[in-house]
């Protein structure tokens, strides 16, 4: 009858291995046990088949969905929309919908440091830069100091472009407000 280990079956050397790194390493505490849980989820998987995901269509593996998630190319037109509405919304002393807007661009510069680490460090700079300001004038709503700092958001992304070997795109605002929402005061 196999043991359980943690929720995990016994898979011959898969105990062993975490028998024998558990004698004389016991820290003691839950980090002992967190780390032992790790090594055993590592050696299991190991072990195993690849984890599939199921859908009506088939399966895919878990490299198989990594490969489907967006990568910055797929997300930069969603956070060029977002930043242009933000712009008139403000404008426009829709600051309830600037809010909304510059919220939805913090949540895909989340969605990008998981789907593209390597980048994760720049964008945390700008958020802190660029975001961070912009939510400070629009709860204070202050379009003379949201303006400022919107406008040096455009010329660090146009800056983070060049850093990473994308010189030909050049974010540029656009003249007219987006036509599918009101930007004036909300009621």
């Amino acid at each position: 009858m196999p043991s359980r280990i943690f929720g995990l079956e016994e898979h011959g050397k898969t105990y062993k291995m975490l028998r024998e790194w558990n004698i004389g390493r016991s820290y003691g505490g839950t980090w002992g046990w967190q780390c032992s849980l790790g090594i055993a989820q590592e050696v299991a998987v190991a072990d195993e088949k690849p984890i599939v995901g199921r859908t009506k269509h088939g399966e895919l593996t878990l490299d198989q969905i990594a490969e489907l998630q967006p990568g910055l190319g797929q997300l930069m037109p969603l956070m060029s929309e977002r930043y242009w509405i933000c712009y008139y919304a403000a404008k426009g002393g829709n600051w309830a919908l600037a809010a909304y807007q510059l919220n939805g661009l913090r949540s895909l510069f989340k969605k990008s440091n998981t789907t593209r680490p390597k980048y994760k460090g720049m964008l945390e700079r700008y958020a802190k830069a660029i975001f961070d300001p912009l939510a400070q004038s629009i709860e204070a709503k202050n379009f003379t100091e949201f303006e400022g700092c919107y406008l040096q958001g455009i010329e660090l992304a146009n800056e983070m472009h060049v850093t990473t070997h994308h010189p030909e795109i050049i974010w540029k605002l656009p003249s007219t407000p987006p036509q599918h929402l009101e930007m004036g005061p909300c009621v």
